[in-house]
């Protein structure tokens, strides 16, 4: 029996990020795509978001984030994103599918809005310098965030590491984030890439805990204003079981069971004609109990809001 008593600190950190926030309708409740509105601060991603900033502060080059699929890697960025809005320059190139230099060198032109047609790799590499030691003279380091980061080819990392050692007086004209999928480590083993897995500092993006979890689907119910019970034990020991503590499968799970009482259906018979919903894995996270469980499955929101 796992008690959610101790988790209630969460309810002040709650609080600071609802606030400003508009109502969401049901079905956005729990959003399928990264949704800053919707940001959850969870201890995990608080603790790398401020690694992160501490990074940026001090002056690293390089940063990398490793979650797997669903975490909320791209959020989180989007989240910093806001909290860094005095950043002169942010390139955020979102997806991987970059096979040379000239490629990932033509992307981050194309967002700082510099023509670049016609250029060998070679004018590139002057073009670019010389665009991000301008940024840098007009308020600082431009700011590159690499999704996907898992993606690139070999070349295309080591032509990242190069920009990272482009230098203004004693600072980084450019310091860069990669977001990627724990397979980067493997990557990062090649023996062309070891200079820069020697600079990269990590950070890893953590499943949310059971208790954790719980707290995740209350707070996107009171972020909407939900006044009713939100799942009874059965369904919420179901999402909570199949979500394993991603955001992203959280997510999905507690839409299927509230499409399925939209559609006037038994949610958990909704949930089980989901292609994904298949499985012989038993409820692992039965009995979970507590103030915030009884939120979720029976409370009264309208008290509870008083």
């Amino acid at each position: 029996m796992i008690s959610l008593v101790p988790f209630l600190t969460l309810g002040a950190r709650r609080q600071l990020a609802m606030n400003g926030l508009a109502n969401l309708d049901l079905l956005n409740l729990f959003p399928s795509s990264p949704d800053p509105r919707a940001y959850y601060p969870a201890t995990s991603h608080e603790r790398v978001a401020q690694n992160i900033l501490q990074d940026i502060a001090n002056g690293n080059p390089f940063s990398l984030v490793l979650g797997d699929a669903g975490s909320g890697k791209t959020l989180l960025v989007q989240v910093l994103l806001e909290r860094l809005a005095e950043l002169p320059q942010v390139v955020f190139i979102q997806h991987g599918h970059f096979d040379s230099p000239d490629a990932i060198l033509k992307a981050i032109l194309f967002d700082l809005g510099i023509p670049h047609q016609g250029l060998t790799l070679a004018d590139l590499r002057l073009l670019i310098a010389d665009s991000l030691l301008n940024n840098f003279a007009q308020g600082g380091p431009t700011l590159i965030i690499q999704d996907e980061a898992h993606l690139l080819a070999h070349s295309v990392l080591e032509e990242y590491r190069l920009l990272g050692n482009l230098e203004a007086g004693r600072k980084r004209a450019a310091q860069i984030i990669f977001l990627a999928h724990p397979l980067m480590e493997i990557t990062l083993t090649a023996p062309e890439l070891v200079s820069l897995e020697q600079r990269l500092a990590r950070n890893f993006l953590k499943p949310l805990e059971a208790i954790e979890a719980v707290d995740y689907l209350l707070f996107h119910g009171r972020l909407a204003g939900f006044l009713h019970p939100l799942f009874n034990q059965t369904q919420l020991n179901w999402i909570l079981s199949k979500g394993k503590g991603v955001p992203r499968l959280l997510n999905h799970f507690a839409r299927v069971v509230l499409q399925g009482r939209q559609d006037d259906q038994d949610s958990l018979d909704a949930c089980r004609t989901s292609p994904s919903a298949h499985s012989s894995e038993t409820l692992s996270w039965e009995g979970i109990t507590g103030p915030e469980v009884r939120l979720l499955t029976k409370a009264d929101w309208n008290q509870s809001a008083k």
